[in-house]
């Protein structure tokens, strides 16, 4: 744990931590470097006991500040 902050609109605690290590198989790169979720079986979470099989979808372009609409 690197720190933790009282949030007091919800009276929890954000927990805040840090990655040290990441093993991951070649076959689990793109040849980007970014990690292929699904050939990984990789899994998501949404709330607290929720969890997903992950399955690519698309690829955008990196989003720019320079490039949001004005308004």
């Amino acid at each position: 744990m690197v720190d933790q902050k009282h949030l007091e609109c919800t009276n929890t605690h954000l927990v805040i931590g840090e990655i040290q290590i990441i093993a991951i198989r070649n076959e689990g790169l793109l040849g980007d470097g970014q990690l292929d979720w699904e050939r990984i079986n990789g899994v998501g979470i949404s709330g607290l006991n929720r969890y997903y099989g992950l399955q690519f979808l698309n690829q955008f372009e990196y989003a720019r500040v320079e490039d949001l609409p004005v308004w």
